[in-house]
């Protein structure tokens, strides 16, 4: 669980802050705007936190630590609230856009993510972590740096809200269907 969450600080989320950066200034084609896009994306505090705490090997005091924690727990629980009141302001959209990321997060991921745990010989628990993670409902993230950057979509609180719906049977289908990995 942690190394999909440090993955998702690493990677997701300076790929989604890049995107976001470059339809904000519209960049063309120029090598000159994508670096500096990049740069800005990379050089967020969400970003560069993670990336220092974990090469640098910072050990934070105790103080620090729970203050943290509990910024964490809060900062979830307000990202949920947000995310919802968004949501509510929005029609529900059903076209061909939101229909595929539904069946790619929920549907093809998990395959997917079984398909390469069988390719790497991975077993029992491993396995099914990894595929039940990839199985979990579409993130809010995404919509929130959006937010932040004026941006903001029917078709993502559409994809959001339909996925968490359909993860019903989908995450259900499979914790039923990792639970006999061994």
């Amino acid at each position: 669980m942690a190394a999909s969450i440090a993955a998702g600080s690493v990677f997701i989320s300076p790929l989604t802050l890049i995107v976001l950066e470059m339809r904000g200034k519209a960049a063309g084609s120029s090598p000159q705007p994508i670096a500096t896009t990049l740069f800005h994306s990379v050089s967020k505090p969400v970003v560069i936190a993670p990336l220092a705490v974990a090469l640098l090997g910072i050990q934070l005091n105790e103080v620090v630590s729970h203050a943290l924690n509990f910024i964490g727990a809060t900062a979830a629980d307000l990202a949920c609230f947000v995310t919802g009141l968004v949501l509510s302001a929005q029609p529900l959209r059903l076209d061909a856009t939101v229909g595929v990321g539904v069946f790619l997060k929920n549907i093809l991921l998990p395959l997917l993510a079984y398909a390469i745990a069988l390719a790497l010989g991975m077993s029992g628990e491993s396995a099914r972590e990894a595929i039940l993670l990839t199985a979990i409902p579409a993130g809010f993230f995404g919509m929130l740096f959006g937010l932040s950057y004026g941006v903001t979509s029917q078709a993502i609180g559409s994809t959001l809200i339909l996925s968490s719906l359909l993860s019903v049977i989908t995450l259900t289908a499979a914790i039923l269907l990792t639970s006999q990995m061994k």
